[in-house]
């Protein structure tokens, strides 16, 4: 990811590859946000290769190349003007705080504890609602948040436990469900927003889910918003029961369709692997009379994992068994 987070323009195609350019409707930007500082005192104030040609902070015109800002505890209204389309950055950060090591695929900005946020909400978002689908078997959330939340599955409201806590205010917290789920459950998430850290931002990270076995219907696992992002194998399992003259035809394992490849597993024995259709095997050699389990691993593919960082690879995220799943049987010959 890229530092400058501030971009003016419009987009044009030059070479292969994109560049800002003035827009139609003009070529003058002004942004407008406050600076949140935890305590009254001098800051520094960090910018990309292009300056604004005016800087305003608390209603005070500051030389646009200027390396610290006096700041007031709370909110800061700022003010930038550029004339020209441009990509750059502003960042405001405590004096002397280190800075951390640089993390892959995300600017140098993410986990600096001295970077001041900016609260462009002006205080009128206090608290915010979030909620999906969780992936089946759910039985605990762990998530890190700037504020205060309350979490319900599928309307109970459960209890949190508060972890760590860092400096900027980003704290840990763990949920333990009082009555794990099967299936998916609806997660509602409440967060009293920490000043500056309103909508997205209140959650900076991902939520991560810890599942036992679940159920889960024969579809595409994409369109949950729970599997929405997981590249990597799903087990899908049921015992059926088959008879002694049934198995004197020979059988086959259609699974329809799915996404990406498939191993068949008949009573603890591998039936093969398949990596592209047609999804059929042959079990005939692996079944017995009576209970018989069937287990099936599908791997899908990691455009769902694209899906979390920016990326112009991204391909089809349909994922998982899609079905319809029957068992054939033919006459020996």
């Amino acid at each position: 990811m890229y530092d400058n987070f501030i971009r003016l323009g419009a987009l044009q195609e030059e070479r292969m590859s994109k560049k800002r350019v003035p827009e139609s409707s003009g070529n003058y930007y002004v942004l407008y946000s406050s600076i949140i500082a935890p305590a009254d005192g001098i800051y520094d104030l960090l910018t990309g290769d292009i300056k604004p040609n005016l800087l305003f902070v608390n209603q005070q015109k500051t030389i646009p190349d200027i390396k610290t800002v006096v700041l007031k505890k709370g909110a800061n209204p700022i003010v930038l003007l550029y004339d020209n389309a441009c990509e750059t950055y502003l960042v405001v950060r405590k004096s002397g705080v280190p800075r951390p090591e640089r993390k892959d695929v995300s600017m140098s900005w993410y986990g600096d504890e001295g970077v001041l946020p900016f609260d462009y909400s002006s205080g009128n978002n206090n608290s915010g609602l979030f909620a999906f689908e969780s992936a089946p078997g759910l039985r605990a959330l762990t998530f890190a948040a700037y504020g205060k939340p309350n979490v319900w599955v599928n309307g109970i409201q459960n209890e949190i436990v508060t972890g760590k806590k860092q400096s900027d205010g980003l704290t840990n917290y763990n949920v333990n469900l009082k009555n794990p789920e099967s299936a998916g459950a609806q997660v509602v998430i409440n967060i009293e927003y920490q000043p500056g850290y309103c909508g997205a931002a209140a959650i900076p990270r991902f939520i991560e889910q810890k599942c036992n076995e679940g159920t889960f219907n024969l579809g595409d696992w994409s369109k949950n918003d729970g599997l929405k992002a997981y590249s990597g194998g799903a087990w899908y399992r049921k015992t059926i029961q088959l008879t002694s003259s049934e198995l004197k035809n020979r059988l086959e394992f259609d699974l329809g369709d799915l996404v990406s490849s498939a191993e068949v597993i008949v009573n603890g024995k591998s039936c093969g692997v398949r990596l592209s259709p047609p999804w059929k095997f042959d079990i005939t050699s692996f079944a017995k009379p009576g209970e018989n389990k069937i287990e099936v691993l599908i791997y899908n593919t990691i455009a769902n994992n694209y899906t979390t960082v920016p990326t112009m690879y991204l391909g089809t995220i349909k994922s998982g068994l899609i079905g319809p799943v029957k068992i054939r049987m033919f006459t020996r010959d």
